[in-house]
């Protein structure tokens, strides 16, 4: 129980009803306030909590699938050509009256092109 205020001779009772009214209020407002952010912050928690379960049982998968992955023999690798060798590709490709030529050479993974423009 709040204990009384002590009486000074210029507050009248009235101002004390009025000050305890508005205490009132404000903390009224006040558990309003706790309750909306508790139920934002739970509601935050149970996202979380989902998303981290998914992420985990993602996680479990993945390791799963690379386990047995590196279980499994090494399948050769085959190529069409040596790695050393070097196909070229030509195209011409009439643009607005020039001529463009591209010559792109393959080698292993890297592709390198060189455009030239003549009138």
């Amino acid at each position: 129980m709040t204990q009384p205020l002590q009486t000074n001779p210029s507050v009248t009772s009235i101002d004390i009803k009025a000050m305890e009214v508005e205490l009132n209020e404000y903390r009224h407002r006040f558990e309003q306030k706790v309750e909306q952010r508790t139920a934002q912050l739970v509601r935050r928690i149970t996202l979380l909590e989902s998303c981290n379960s998914t992420l985990c049982d993602k996680l479990e998968l993945v390791q799963r699938e690379l386990t047995a992955l590196k279980q499994q023999p090494a399948a050769p690798v085959t190529r069409p050509y040596p790695i050393t060798q070097s196909m070229p590709v030509t195209q011409t490709t009439p643009v607005a009256g020039r001529t463009r030529n591209v010559l792109s050479v393959i080698e292993g993974r890297s592709v390198h092109s060189q455009r030239e423009e003549r009138c």
